[in-house]
């Protein structure tokens, strides 16, 4: 399980960086909602999801970075889902 999760954000990291990141317009066009949630003690995706979040802010992408206490657990699985969830059917 964590090395599908880890193989998934992987990929959206290459993919984002090979056809948005140098095109923040064309990334922030590209997405109605671009969201990064991790867990504060979430050891396997925390340094990762803060580097993404970094570079993004450094290329002026839209997204919003969402920080919970806890780790990697369906608690904040289900909390992230349901925030997430709202935003995007509006």
């Amino acid at each position: 399980m964590m090395k599908r999760i880890i193989l998934l954000l992987a990929t959206l990291l290459i993919t984002l960086s090979m056809l948005l990141l140098d095109n923040a317009d064309k990334a922030n066009k590209s997405f109605k909602l671009l969201s990064i949630s991790c867990g504060d003690k979430d050891t396997l995706a925390f340094n990762g999801s803060k580097n993404l979040d970094a570079i993004l802010q450094k290329r002026n992408i839209k997204h919003e970075m969402n920080i919970s206490a806890g780790g990697h657990t369906w608690i904040n699985w289900r909390l992230y889902l349901n925030a997430y969830a709202q935003k995007l059917f509006r």
